[in-house]
């Protein structure tokens, strides 16, 4: 598939271009995230292409435009074989919480923002917090901003359900669990 650029002009600003190549990615990214959101459990792992189809549908995309194996189902089999997924995606869970908005309360510096866990495992005696990205940052300063918004979101969780909360991150084509806090 030949290369393509394509040209945004916002008004009022000057011209901005992106790569067909970058657009790609992170409308992989988009779609990877949203197959993971129907994945209750390690035991849903069997459904990586339904869910990823069901992602595509929604998004509006057409999955000939992809190499749906290569794309999406390798990278997903890779991140569920880490054997830290296995608690993330717990079939013991007492329930899963994704994309729910909370509403900070009005007072305070961080007063009516509302964050956005892409996942909440709740057990009995603790909750876990992650968060998916699809591709480890180049720069620290990325990967720095994306530890803060877990702890900023373990922080809130914890005070939410008053339980023990753990915050991860969980990078999907470069495959990697890490325990922020």
């Amino acid at each position: 598939m030949p290369r393509a650029n394509i040209n945004v002009r916002i008004k009022n600003s000057s011209e901005v271009h992106v790569s067909e190549e970058r657009f790609r990615a992170r409308r992989r990214g988009e779609i990877l995230h949203l197959a993971l959101s129907f994945v209750r459990s390690v035991d849903d792992v069997s459904h990586l292409n339904t869910h990823v189809i069901q992602a595509m549908a929604i998004m509006g995309e057409k999955p000939s435009r992809w190499n749906l194996e290569n794309d999406f189902i390798r990278p997903l089999k890779k991140v569920f074989s880490l054997p830290e997924v296995e608690k993330l995606f717990s079939p013991k869970a007492k329930e899963v919480l994704n994309e729910r908005s909370i509403l900070l309360p009005s007072k305070g510096d961080d007063g009516g923002r509302v964050l956005r866990p892409d996942r909440m495992v709740l057990f009995d005696d603790r909750v876990l917090v992650v968060d998916f990205k699809s591709e480890i940052p180049g720069d620290a300063g990325a990967y720095d901003e994306y530890r803060r918004q877990v702890k900023a979101y373990t922080k809130v969780v914890r005070l939410l359900f008053s339980l023990p909360a753990e915050g991860y991150l969980l990078f999907i084509v470069t495959p990697k669990a890490e325990k922020v806090c």
